[in-house]
Formats: C-alpha cells, structure tokens, sequence
C-alpha cells in the first residue's frame, strides 16, 4: 500500500495543480464527472444488459400483478416472491461493476479527502502540535527519562515560518507530548520530530489555497496507509506512533447549501450517471 500511495501522491497533485486557486467546487465538480464516466463505463463492460434489463421488467411485472390483484392474498404472496427474486437477480448481474466501484471509490476517495477536506493554516494561526509515542517507547529508545522519570528526549526542528508559542507539554499517561505552535508564514513548512537517533518529518500547510494538507502522519500499517495515504508512514520500527495537528475542515457551496464535499461529489456522480447512461448505451 505504501508503494501505490507514493505513485498515487505526486499523480494527484498534478491533476488537482490546475485547481488550487480555484473554489473547491470546480474541482469537485469535475471529478464527478469524470467519475461518473468511469461508473458507467464500467457497468457497460462487465455486465450483461439483457439480463439486467430482463430482471427490471420483471419486478415491475410483479409490482403490477400485486396492484391489479390486490384481492388476492394468494398472487400477492407470488408475486413479492417474484419480486425478491428478480431483485435479487437484478443486484448479481450488476454486482460485478459494483465491487469495481468500490475498489476505485476508495483510494480516489482517500487522495482527495486531503485536497478538499481540510483547510490550510493562516498566517498568526496557533495550532496544537502532538506527539503520541508507541506504549513501549522506552524500550525501543533505550531511554529511562531523565532522573528516572519518564520523558521522551523530543525535539523539534522547526522552519522559518513556524515558531513554538509555548514549551512542550508531556502527558505520561496518554504517551503524548504537545507543543503550541504558530504560523508565521505562508507555505508547505517541514518540521523535524526527533527522539534518539531518528529523526522524522511532517508537513504542515499555511495557505488559502486548495493544497494536499495531512493532519497526521500514522505508523505503519495497511489501514492507515489506505485511510491515510497523504504522507509516508512513519516506519514499523519507530517509537512514535502518531505525529498530527488539527486542521480546519473545508465545506463547499453547492446550490446555496454549504456541506462536506464528499456529499457533494457522491450526489454529482449520480446525477452525471443517470443524465450520461443513455447517450454511454448504458443498461442500469
């Protein structure tokens, strides 16, 4: 999963680099079309639409029955059986492009959620800056804290354009050590976390702009590299588990109504699909 986050990342940035002085509307809007597209493209490719449309004629075959003979206990309980069945039947010949969907839905999900859901700091911003250590840091840092109390050796290299607005603040019971810090700056800022020998990076972003911006950098695993593929994991032999900020969230205007755009780009899909599927030759 790290391999394809690390394709996937620099390939993102390019298609959405057109947009980032845009509203994030724009962009939102054309990825639905896009996607919307590829949905229908790939109903066409890997369903059958005689059969589809067989089963559709059917359950609305039954959902007559059951209107002219409403009399009739014993047809109406044939006729929901019908149904069910070619309902059923319905959903296995569209089950195929359906998993596809999916399997594509995610990680295009999962790359744009930081382009578009989170708005970058700005200038004279504070934000609380955390770092949460692995529950035997101790152990893997050869570290007993200083005069025997437990407490990391963390230091940060900060660059120009943060700087700390108060000392670091150690919680021993959550693992965590916090940092209030401040955007003096516009730009993709690096800070350097380091504890021991090993020192690690994390971005943050003081801008107005529509910008990738990762709220944490995770440990290894295949779940938070799906759920978090916008920075490298930190490496399945560091003490540090987490390093995170808190972000602003981003909304986006849609028709007078201002909601998360992944609302959005799921409702604009749709409607792409259903206004595309008949000039695509699409059976749905």
């Amino acid at each position: 999963m790290s391999a394809i986050n690390a394709a996937l990342r620099p390939l993102f940035d390019l298609l959405l680099a057109p947009f980032r002085g845009m509203p994030a509307i724009v962009g939102v809007t054309l990825f639905s079309l896009i996607f919307g597209v590829v949905a229908l493209w790939l109903v066409k490719l890997t369903s059958n639409p005689e059969k589809v449309d067989a089963a559709k004629r059917k359950v609305a075959a039954g959902l007559l029955e059951i209107r002219l003979f409403n009399d009739n206990l014993g047809i109406i309980f044939k006729a929901v059986g019908s149904i069910l069945r070619h309902q059923a039947a319905y959903v296995g010949h569209l089950l195929v492009p359906f998993v596809l969907m999916v399997l594509l839905f995610l990680p295009l999900i999962a790359q744009l959620q930081f382009h578009w859901g989170y708005q970058g700091l700005q200038e004279g911003d504070s934000v609380l800056f955390k770092v949460v250590l692995q529950d035997d840091w101790q152990t893997r840092t050869g570290s007993d804290g200083a005069d025997g109390v437990p407490r990391p050796s963390l230091e940060l290299e900060l660059p120009d354009g943060l700087s700390l607005a108060s000392p670091p603040v150690w919680s021993p019971s959550e693992h965590e050590m916090a940092w209030q810090m401040r955007a003096d700056a516009a730009g993709q800022h690096e800070v350097g976390v380091r504890l021991g020998d090993a020192t690690h990076v994390k971005k943050i972003g003081v801008t107005d702009r529509v910008e990738r911006l990762s709220p944490e950098r995770l440990e290894a695993g295949f779940t938070n590299q799906l759920l978090f593929p916008a920075e490298p994991s930190l490496g399945a032999d560091s003490a540090i588990e987490k390093i995170g900020l808190r972000y602003p969230e981003r909304d986006v205007w849609f028709f007078f109504w201002r909601t998360h755009w992944i609302i959005v780009f799921l409702v604009l899909s749709i409607l792409f699909a259903l206004i595309l599927r008949g000039p695509m030759g699409v059976t749905i």
